[in-house]
């Protein structure tokens, strides 16, 4: 279990980490922006003030960031650090040329993105979007930030390459031995069965910079 402290400081730690104070993240997560001011984490009689499930439900959907990745920030012992993950573009993200068989990023046709981690961020890489396709889960300036080492389970946001180059963008819905199912990140019901000896790579999508 987790406490006080911890959670409060897996908070900040998450804003910290897509660029937000406290504050900001409250503000873009459709909530009071002094929600996690810390003036407010104590009551004024003393008492202790824990987040709510739904203030937390908010900056999770906003940050494309799980509640497992939030209860990593919240371990003391991990301090931020400064370090650089490879970006590029929506439209050049099928390039064979720009991955491994394992879906790494490699080569040097990257562009670099700071960022702030206190996670292991070996293979994760950056993609701009660009695009209005994927509103509303997704802008067209946000940039998400993909893992090909994460575990993936079922309704997790994962970008999918395949043998033609082709990419998709959705949430993951099981697979059998033949098909993947992807499911739309838009409200309707829209799913697609992806041929599994036809995907090149696939990564969980950790976070998103809006």
């Amino acid at each position: 279990m987790f406490n006080h402290e911890q959670i409060w400081l897996a908070i900040d730690r998450l804003a910290q980490a897509h660029g937000y104070s406290p504050s900001g993240l409250a503000k873009k997560a459709g909530l009071d922006p002094t929600s996690f001011n810390k003036s407010k984490r104590i009551n004024p009689d003393g008492k202790l003030r824990w987040p709510s499930t739904e203030s937390i439900a908010k900056i999770l959907d906003v940050t494309g960031a799980t509640a497992s990745d939030l209860f990593a920030l919240a371990e003391t012992d991990k301090t931020a650090r400064r370090c650089v993950v490879p970006l590029v573009g929506l439209d050049s993200l099928g390039h064979k040329k720009l991955f491994d068989e394992s879906g790494a990023p490699r080569g040097d046709e990257w562009e670099e993105w700071p960022f702030n981690a206190h996670d292991n961020l070996r293979d994760t890489f950056a993609v701009r979007l660009g695009s209005r396709a994927f509103e509303p889960a997704y802008g067209q300036h946000d940039i998400l930030f993909a893992s090909p080492r994460a575990e993936i389970r079922r309704g997790d946001k994962i970008i999918i390459a395949t043998s033609s180059g082709k990419i998709h963008i959705g949430r993951y819905d099981g697979q059998n031995g033949e098909n993947l199912t992807l499911a739309a990140l838009s409200l309707n019901t829209a799913k697609t069965a992806l041929p599994v000896d036809k995907i090149r790579w696939m990564a969980r999508i950790m976070w998103v910079k809006q």
